[in-house]
């Protein structure tokens, strides 16, 4: 399933987005400006990091742009738990008596009104949804979903691979026995090792640092990788899974990899590491 030579780029990407970031004391006015190419599998984050992004290097949201994000917000939220409830049967899962008319209420409402803001509230509080979410969040990354990126890619300064951490212990949701990151692993071993990247510096982002730092003090990080031996461990957990996506890389003479772990929705830790990809970026023209 990893080897890249037998799996077609062109199906591998759920999507791309070019993002251009102005950097300091440019030499010459066209040579100021660093084409990142963001990639990586559904649910990883990508949205998130393009929108801090914007907040940063664009002076944020305008309050009419945030308005229209108050659509997609609620329906975000009214079709995660449709999701889960959904997916109860299949997961053998029953929920209590007391959160059923919760349950009946989500999965033939089409708008989130108050009554049903209420009834996700309480079925939030409900145990067996949240189990339910720890193995299925989201099936917007499903392989059969992933648009096809074209190869038009010349010109790209760097390229930064998202991956989640806090999937280690989930499985896709159209292939019950494949785990997630092993799946963002082979993406990034083509990504990585790709003709059309070979000079190209690789920025890998390790999301949901905060979701993992919970996760991993109570699920080994062998349910995923039963190599691995050092139980209950944060660091020695990160350090594993980051040697996992460096030891991809085919030439690692000729192409470095960046890594951060980090948790996208903080906005000050993702100045901070915008700040220390753009000094990558310059030092790399130097």
């Amino acid at each position: 399933m990893g080897n890249c030579g037998k799996t077609p780029q062109t199906e591998h990407f759920q999507e791309t987005e070019e993002i251009q970031l102005e950097l300091v004391t440019p030499p010459k006015p066209k040579e100021n400006t660093a084409k990142l190419l963001l990639l990586g599998p559904g649910d990883s984050g990508k949205s998130t990091i393009f929108r801090q992004m914007k907040i940063i290097h664009h002076n944020g949201y305008t309050e009419e742009e945030r308005e229209t994000f108050i659509e997609t917000i609620n329906e975000n939220i009214l079709e995660s738990m449709k999701a889960i409830v959904n997916a109860l049967p299949r997961l053998s899962l029953e929920i209590s008596d007391e959160n059923q008319e919760n349950v009946d209420l989500i999965r033939s409402t089409l708008i989130l009104t108050k009554e049903v803001e209420d009834a996700i509230v309480e079925l939030w509080k409900d145990p067996v949804i949240q189990k339910a979410y720890s193995i299925i969040t989201d099936v917007g990354g499903q392989r059969n979903e992933r648009k096809k990126w074209v190869r038009c890619f010349q010109g790209v300064t760097a390229l930064i691979f998202c991956s989640s951490l806090s999937e280690y212990d989930q499985n896709l949701f159209e292939d019950e026995n494949q785990k997630r990151i092993p799946e963002s692993l082979m993406l990034f071993e083509e990504v990585c090792n790709s003709r059309w990247f070979v000079d190209t510096s690789v920025i890998l982002f390790l999301n949901k640092v905060d979701i993992f730092r919970d996760k991993i003090s109570k699920t080994d990080l062998s349910v995923c990788f039963p190599e691995y031996k050092d139980g209950h461990d944060f660091d020695k957990a990160i350090a594993f899974i980051e040697q996992k996506f460096k030891s991809l890389n085919q030439n690692p003479e000729r192409k470095q990899i960046y890594t951060h772990t980090i948790c996208a929705t903080d906005t000050e830790e993702m100045r901070f590491v915008f700040d220390s990809i753009k000094a990558v970026i310059q030092n790399e023209r130097l």
